[in-house]
């Protein structure tokens, strides 16, 4: 076939535009030097191969999407394309919005031409449940709100997408899996984060150690810990609004005050944290419309053992104490087997909004 054939260059999509619309996905994503293939596309309304002395008539409308500068895997556009193109902005989604984008990439849901008003995160049955975890929607609610902390960072020059959730999701399920338990604890949300950030955010400039890029990724690995830090403490705001402090401090002082394999025990006979659980569990089928029946129910169906169960209490239990800790309520002593976030403390260290 001949190089100035059509045909040939009918893989690129751009010829099968013709007379038609040509849409570019991550536009941005393409490299600099082939975006500028775009000028006399748009501008001439043709394809021009120079080194064939080849032209092309093409008529066709141009339409390109991509995230904006300051995000991860994002290339400059140049500015005389630019110029050739009418930009418009689109803010980043709500969080819950968000949150429903997550969950739809993450697991699916079944209705996913709904408007956002009639969307349902669907989670199987317990009797249709084959996933070897299970993950409370807070712990869920947490990966989010870490990714989006991420793109206020002051520390960062490049943000996360939302790509960042639903990779940190599989990372922390995955180290769940390979610690051979069924819920996941903070310490998995913790690894998830780091895997899944480490290559879609940059650190600035100034805090870039390029002689030791092990100590650029330890300093990537404490952003996200303080990310997730501040994740659980925007969390905590949110669901202890009518909570009774002075209640909840004292009973959560008397669990910390045990090895933390007795929590799930101590959170099963107090009154108190079950009363919190069962409203944290409310709150996630009221807010996200979540189906699938009583959330220790659903947890138990996943290996159909009592052992489920009490993962799934211990995760909650380390939850409220964390929540307590991060409100600064209590303070969570060091465990060993026990994963609290840190924030970051740096010389430097100045406020994330």
């Amino acid at each position: 076939m001949s190089p100035k054939d059509p045909l040939s260059f009918a893989g690129t999509g751009v010829f099968r535009a013709n007379r038609g619309l040509l849409f570019v996905d991550e536009l941005p994503a393409i490299r600099t030097k082939v975006q500028v293939l775009l000028h006399p596309i748009i501008e001439e309304k043709k394809a021009i191969l120079e080194e064939y002395n080849w032209e092309y008539p093409l008529d066709l409308v141009v339409l390109a999407t991509g995230n904006p500068e300051g995000f991860s895997h994002v290339n400059e556009v140049p500015r005389p394309l630019l110029d050739r193109l009418e930009t418009i902005y689109m803010d980043l989604p709500d969080e819950d919005v968000e949150f429903f984008i997550m969950m739809n990439e993450r697991f699916g849901v079944k209705n996913g031409n709904a408007r956002e008003e009639e969307m349902v995160i669907d989670f199987p049955d317990a009797s249709e449940l084959k996933r070897k975890v299970y993950a409370p929607w807070w712990v869920l609610s947490m990966i989010n709100k870490a990714v989006r902390q991420s793109r206020a960072c002051r520390w960062l020059d490049r943000k996360a997408s939302i790509r960042g959730t639903t990779r940190a999701i599989d990372h922390a399920y995955s180290s769940t899996e390979m610690e051979r338990r069924h819920v996941p604890r903070l310490t998995d949300l913790g690894k998830g984060l780091r895997l899944a950030l480490r290559g879609r955010v940059q650190l600035r400039q100034d805090l870039v150690d390029f002689e030791n890029p092990r100590e650029t990724m330890r300093k990537v690995d404490e952003v996200s810990e303080d990310l997730l830090r501040n994740a659980l403490l925007d969390l905590s705001n949110e669901i202890t609004v009518g909570w009774k402090k002075e209640d909840l401090m004292k009973e959560t002082e008397a669990m910390v005050a045990l090895p933390p394999g007795q929590w799930a025990a101590f959170l099963r006979t107090s009154p108190v944290l079950q009363e919190r659980l069962t409203e944290l569990e409310n709150r996630g089928r009221d807010k996200y419309r979540m189906n699938g029946g009583d959330e220790e129910e659903v947890a138990k169906a996943v290996s159909g053992s009592d052992a489920v169960r009490e993962e799934y209490l211990m995760s909650a239990a380390e939850f409220f104490a964390n929540v307590c800790a991060v409100k600064k309520w209590i303070y969570l002593q060091d465990f060993e087997d026990l994963f609290v976030p840190r924030e970051v403390s740096w010389s430097q260290k100045g406020t994330w909004r």
